[in-house]
């Protein structure tokens, strides 16, 4: 490997983006995997997620995730087109 993927992913944005997905799954009571595909099938296209599980749990998870759909307000938080944490979180400390 040439480290081409390390240095396209891993950028300031990019760590900031999971910062904030951490905080939005703590909000939620979800795992990081399952805001993911929350976030892939909150796309206004259509898009579909795949997901791979090692386990039943993790099945159980990413089905769980499927009663899950991001705002508008969370997804423009996520992908850092707003600073402003969403309404649902203003509570959130962090």
């Amino acid at each position: 490997m040439d480290g081409s993927s390390a240095k396209s992913y891993r950028t300031p944005d990019n760590f900031k983006r999971l910062d904030r997905v951490e905080i939005l799954a703590q909000e939620k009571k979800m795992t990081i995997p399952q805001i993911a595909v929350a976030y892939v099938l909150s796309q206004p296209l259509n898009i579909f997620p795949l997901v791979g599980a090692r386990s039943g749990d993790e099945i159980t998870a990413n089905l769980q995730s499927l009663d899950t759909t991001l705002t508008q307000e969370e997804m423009a938080w996520l992908d850092l087109k707003s600073s402003q944490k969403p309404a649902s979180m203003k509570s959130a400390k962090r």
